[in-house]
């Protein structure tokens, strides 16, 4: 009898994750590959400043990284949340350039250093839910969240971005999908795909709703800042709150460097409701 391995499988986890706008997109350009009119797509899908080369990244980040590299003084482990200054470091920059009314400053301790923005989202999903709860996602949203919470076995429920007044959120619709098994809400903004940047007033109503609902909001704001002249960004970080507050950015749009994969969260938790979900996203780095 012929030797056999048997039929290996991958995991339940792996075959429900998938990323359904690369699906999506990766059939549109076979299809026209397979065509007849001699005209191909474009895919605008990737989200990559430096693809073709026309943005660079700030000169002094470039030569501040050269010169690290160079100094050959971390090339061994450092700690798996990331060094005590670099956490620091990333507080005082988020204050300085998007939460200036915040009280005091952002403690090196609520700052963790992660792979990308699409990890430090893997992180909060993964401290706050477990299999079966929800998670509140704008509709429309970036692809990738949802494919986080199918990894995960979390249920997503969307609420309505309204495209008639800036695709704000239409909040009593957000109200209507919240149960005992939600944990979340989650924000993008500035918005990917819809490119809007709501105001100040608009993200004070959304913290109001979280109080209300007594929900902790992710903010993922990697667009942070990348405004047309004469607007203003404003972080969800700016707002005295009791909310728990996990604002999720990174490098890579800002400063052009998606490569990097350097994100962080930035957790601002004015009164300790969220201090059990902060040590839920300490337990990722180390497993990875």
């Amino acid at each position: 009898m012929a030797y056999s391995f048997g039929d290996l499988r991958s995991s339940k986890r792996a075959e429900r994750c998938q990323n359904k706008l690369k699906s999506f997109v990766s059939e549109l350009l076979s299809a026209s590959a397979a065509g007849s009119s001699g005209k191909g797509l474009i895919s605008l899908a990737i989200g990559d400043p430096a693809l073709d080369g026309n943005f660079l990244p700030p000169p002094i980040l470039t030569s501040d990284f050269v010169k690290c590299a160079k100094s050959n003084i971390c090339n061994g482990y450092c700690p798996c949340f990331g060094l005590n200054e670099t956490c620091k470091s990333i507080g005082k920059y988020w204050k300085t350039n998007f939460a200036p009314s915040m009280k005091g400053e952002v403690a090196a301790d609520h700052v963790i250093v992660a792979s990308g923005s699409s990890d430090a989202l893997s992180m909060c999903f993964g401290a706050l839910c477990d299999d079966g709860d929800n998670i509140l996602l704008p509709a429309p949203f970036f692809a990738h969240y949802d494919t986080i919470c199918s990894y995960y076995n979390i249920q997503t429920r969307f609420y309505h971005c309204n495209h008639e007044k800036d695709w704000e959120i239409d909040f009593d619709h957000l109200r209507s999908l919240v149960d005992g098994r939600t944990k979340a809400i989650l924000m993008n903004n500035p918005s990917n795909p819809c490119g809007s940047n709501f105001s100040r007033q608009h993200i004070a109503d959304l913290i109001r709703v979280c109080e209300e609902l007594h929900l902790p909001l992710i903010a993922d704001e990697i667009y942070a800042g990348l405004v047309f002249s004469g607007e203003t960004f404003t972080s969800v970080a700016d707002f005295d709150t009791p909310v728990p507050l996990f604002v999720v950015s990174g490098l890579s749009k800002r400063f052009n460097v998606p490569g990097y994969r350097f994100g962080w969260v930035v957790v601002v938790d004015r009164d300790g409701y969220g201090a059990k979900l902060l040590k839920g996203c300490e337990k990722w780095p180390p497993v990875l």
